[in-house]
């Protein structure tokens, strides 16, 4: 065998010995990569069925008899409405049975979906007013909220602090869902928020 035949076959053997290293870096390094992906995929999906059970837990409210999914704000809102007279803050007797039951409805569906699904919540009642002369819209909305807060309580409804945090506001003249028609305003929105996350 002549010099440069040995030397052929030396560099040829350093060749596929230098790609097969490449290689195999270059799989380990795919295989880490694909790793790390799927397990971000798994958390991904983790959070979807979290999402989804929300989602789940929340269904029963969705009855078109006390409560009423508002696609545009993404809430639930109470189907009948409280009327508020323009600068007060008491419940209406004719409002008083249909806000009784939603604020049963409520309590029962927190209740359950937290027993099922161990899902916490955070309801805001929060009041409005319309915008008129009345000087004290901000604290008159917060006293309707106040009020059915006051309402539901006397009457026996009792949101468990343990699976549910309980936010009465007043938005006044502000907020977003307002009906254009500004005496459709003097009223309250209850809305119901899945807690997310740890």
């Amino acid at each position: 065998m002549s010099q440069r035949q040995n030397f052929f076959w030396a560099s040829y053997a350093d060749l596929m010995t230098s790609l097969f290293f490449i290689m195999l870096v270059l799989y380990v390094l795919t295989f880490k990569i694909l790793k790390q992906r799927e397990e971000q995929y798994k958390v991904k999906a983790q959070q979807y069925d979290r999402m989804m059970q929300l989602e789940q837990s929340l269904k029963p409210l969705d009855d078109k008899k006390n409560f009423e999914y508002d696609k545009e704000f993404k809430r639930f809102t109470l189907k009948k409405q409280v009327n508020f007279i323009v600068g007060r803050n008491e419940i209406p007797a004719s409002d008083g049975k249909a806000l009784l039951e939603a604020g049963r409805k409520l309590e029962a569906v927190i209740t359950a979906a937290n027993k099922t699904k161990g899902v916490k919540y955070l309801v805001i009642i929060e009041g409005m007013a319309s915008k008129d002369n009345y000087s004290l819209n901000n604290e008159l909305s917060y006293a309707r909220a106040k009020a059915v807060l006051d309402f539901w309580r006397q009457s026996g409804v009792r949101f468990n602090p343990d699976i549910c945090e309980l936010i009465v506001a007043g938005s006044g003249t502000g907020g977003i869902g307002r009906s254009k028609y500004e005496i459709l305003n003097q009223r309250i929105l209850v809305q119901v928020i899945p807690k997310v996350g740890k």
